[in-house]
């Protein structure tokens, strides 16, 4: 995660800005692994949307990856998006809740840098217009009334590979 500002990363203070994915989006939420609850990380994660939809299938929901779940095959955020096209009700709950939490986070970073362009990469981008409609549509029902401001928001060219060029950069940059 990262902000580009004037052609250079945002670094902070403390060398840590734009840690996006430990925004927190709800107040009291599940537990994150950073120490904090209710981070974006937690509910808008390509692993979170598996896990979530994991952990409701063995409290007794019902969805068509029950079997799979009950049979211990692992269940990826692709399954998920699948399960959405089919219908599952369970799984179109989890990803609409995913999608919303995305938005929020998008009007967050609207507010306080007013970019043109919101990027998203890693496993949550693959699943591309189902990803990217619902959460403009989340954006645009949320969206303040003071400007007619909506970045553009688009995946990620670099892929899954993002995380690591940009660690190669700063690397190379520090020691350049």
């Amino acid at each position: 995660v990262g902000a580009i500002v004037n052609g250079e990363l945002l670094r902070g203070h403390f060398e840590n800005a734009v840690e996006m994915g430990h925004m927190i989006v709800a107040l009291e939420g599940l537990p994150c692994s950073c120490g904090q609850r209710g981070c974006l990380e937690c509910y808008a994660s390509a692993a979170a949307v598996a896990r979530r939809v994991v952990t409701a299938i063995q409290d007794g929901e019902p969805s068509s990856l029950s079997e799979a779940v009950a049979s211990g095959q692992e269940i990826t955020s692709k399954d998920v998006v699948q399960a959405v096209a089919q219908g599952d009700g369970l799984c179109e709950r989890i990803w609409d809740d995913a999608t919303r939490y995305l938005a929020i986070a998008c009007i967050n970073i609207q507010h306080a840098y007013n970019p043109t362009k919101i990027v998203f990469g890693g496993g949550m981008a693959r699943a591309g217009d189902m990803l990217f409609d619902r959460v403009k549509k989340h954006f645009r029902d949320q969206q303040w009334m003071l400007h007619d401001d909506f970045p553009e928001i688009v995946p990620g060219l670099l892929g899954d590979d993002a995380g690591i060029i940009g660690a190669a950069g700063l690397g190379l940059r520090a020691v350049g």
